[in-house]
């Protein structure tokens, strides 16, 4: 599940990265892509809001999966305040300030950055402190190529101190 969510963090580059050139080629369907793009986009922050909540201590309902459980020690929120407040807005509640925030561009890679961080640490840890290698041999196997993975989009994504690009989402309403 945590590989997953993790994986899923990617989409909105991969959908930006390979997709958008056919938007230019397809002017008749640039409805569908903008539905598409805002689609993957909404589902990449979905998963960097849950992969937040799984490495951060605090409240949690039963039933919830913390990175604790595997023994990660490092239990503090990779996104700000101000990151997580202006994802539940957006993602969780049809809210005014949600639909502002709609509209406004996304540093995509600013939410993501910290996630792939804490997510590379996880798996160093999953590797040299919680799986066994003779037990878990398959398991560890997985790990390290997401851990390989991650390391890639961690060299995508830039430094902390990277500009970042500011992505609108939703550029303009349909004409109906």
């Amino acid at each position: 599940m945590f590989m997953d969510e993790v994986e899923q963090t990617t989409a909105f580059w991969l959908w930006s990265k390979y997709a958008s050139k056919y938007r230019q080629e397809n002017d008749g369907l640039e409805y569908y892509f903008q539905t598409f793009l805002i689609s993957v986009f909404h589902s990449s922050l979905l998963s960097v809001r849950k992969l937040n909540d799984f490495f951060t201590d605090g409240k949690s309902r039963s039933g919830d999966i913390k990175a604790s459980r595997y023994g990660f020690k490092y239990m503090t929120s990779p996104l700000d305040s101000s990151a997580q407040k202006k994802l539940n807005k957006y993602l969780a509640h049809m809210t005014i300030e949600g639909e502002n925030l709609r509209l406004q561009g996304w540093a995509v890679h600013d939410y993501a950055r910290p996630i792939y961080l804490r997510s590379f640490e996880f798996c160093q840890h999953l590797e040299s402190n919680f799986l066994d290698p003779k037990m878990d041999k398959e398991i560890l196997t997985k790990v390290a190529s997401i851990r390989r993975g991650l390391s890639s989009h961690i060299k995508r994504v830039g430094t902390a101190n990277t500009e970042t690009k500011a992505i609108n989402v939703c550029p303009s309403k349909p004409n109906n």
